[in-house]
């Protein structure tokens, strides 16, 4: 489907604060080191404003050194400076003194290290003197997305660099998932004095209803579309995915019944549990089977000890987290996941264990009705 070129991009249409702060930010950076980072969830369209943010800043005539890290190149020492580095390599190495002009081809893998490898301190001065020299030109922007996955090696070199040159026009524009983890990073750090931090959120109901028009020529009336948004949290990502489906199997979503998950999205939330400890997998399964998953009550099946320490992971994750000493998960789809990764036989014998440590009489005949079906057993509560 060719889409009209007289348009905004739909997957920015809502996103018009964002877009005007990063604009503010790309306009007044001049002149002063600034930063300004883009925190939010996996899927919410914080890369989507950083590539717009980018663009912004070619067209103010800003020099833009773009990184996009990937967590299989967090080990890769100096993946990160060598990507932001790349194009500008060849203008800036001649004009380097020699030492410093091989401590950064060494790091590059642009010269044999021999049998003298780069010194890290010259490596941090060469770094610098190359955003010295673009900055010269024009005012230089270093753009980094998933600023969480940037290798060690090439962030604390940034950071020497950056530090070390605060009177250059140098500036950060950066992509971070929550929480922000700028203690993993700390290149963000040296621009204390104008930081600035956005968090993404959720669509609107309308921009949502306008994204799976224009992507995916899917209307759908006001309940289904706040159905739609309530599942997903306002997640453009996973509301995309799940609107797919909807769309491949000519289907709709049904009042109480689970959504069509592709399996992309399937996978993709299958990873984030996968990387929680698998106490905590275990207490977040129980969670997702009960109806109203109280610390108290998961206290009861798993232990205080284990539930708190569970809950802390989730939370710093951005997963679940404790409101009014219920167990909330940052999406409904999370709690569909997480159960339906258990087989029947297993998802039965949790709801008998939830039953019977339930105390509201009503929460035990549900529970134990999913773990048998209706009976005898039921029928006695």
């Amino acid at each position: 489907m060719s889409r009209r070129t007289d348009v905004p991009d739909p997957v920015l249409f809502g996103r018009e604060t964002e877009l005007g702060q990063v604009r503010e930010f790309i306009v007044r950076r001049e002149g002063s080191p600034a930063s300004l980072l883009l925190v939010g969830e996996p899927g919410i369209g914080k890369s989507s404003i950083w590539t717009a943010g980018l663009a912004m800043a070619r067209s103010a005539g800003v020099t833009v050194l773009q990184h996009r890290a990937v967590q299989a190149e967090a080990a890769w020492a100096f993946a990160g400076l060598g990507d932001l580095l790349g194009d500008a390599i060849g203008d800036v190495l001649p004009a380097l003194a020699q030492p410093r002009s091989r401590a950064l081809s060494v790091a590059l893998l642009l010269e044999d290290p021999g049998e003298f490898p780069s010194d890290p301190h010259a490596l941090g001065l060469a770094t610098r003197d190359a955003l010295r020299l673009l900055a010269a030109r024009n005012p230089v922007l270093i753009a980094i997305d998933d600023l969480q996955w940037l290798d060690p090696g090439s962030s604390a070199v940034l950071a020497s660099a950056v530090r070390r040159g605060a009177d250059e026009r140098v500036g950060l524009l950066a992509t971070s998932r929550v929480p922000a983890q700028s203690s993993a990073t700390g290149l963000e750090a040296v621009f204390a004095s104008s930081a600035r931090v956005i968090g993404i959120g959720p669509l609107s109901l309308t921009a949502l209803s306008h994204l799976l028009a224009a992507e995916l020529e899917l209307h759908l009336a006001r309940p289904r579309l706040t159905q739609l948004w309530e599942l997903t949290s306002g997640n453009p990502l996973f509301a995309l995915e799940i609107g797919r489906e909807l769309v491949r199997t000519r289907s709709v979503l049904e009042p109480g019944q689970p959504p069509p998950v592709s399996d992309d999205l399937q996978v993709l939330l299958a990873a984030r549990l996968a990387r929680l400890s698998p106490d905590t997998r275990r207490v977040l399964t129980t969670a997702a089977a009960m109806t109203r998953p109280t610390v108290d009550a998961l206290a009861r099946i798993h232990g205080e000890p284990r539930v708190a320490t569970a809950i802390a992971e989730a939370t710093v994750q951005s997963i679940a987290a404790v409101r009014g000493g219920r167990v909330h998960f940052a999406h409904p789809l999370h709690a569909s996941v997480a159960l339906g990764q258990l087989s029947t036989g297993d998802r039965r014998r949790l709801h008998r264990r939830i039953a019977a440590e339930a105390d509201d009489l009503e929460d035990r005949a549900r529970h134990l009705a999913l773990a048998s079906g209706p009976g005898a057993e039921v029928a006695r509560i």
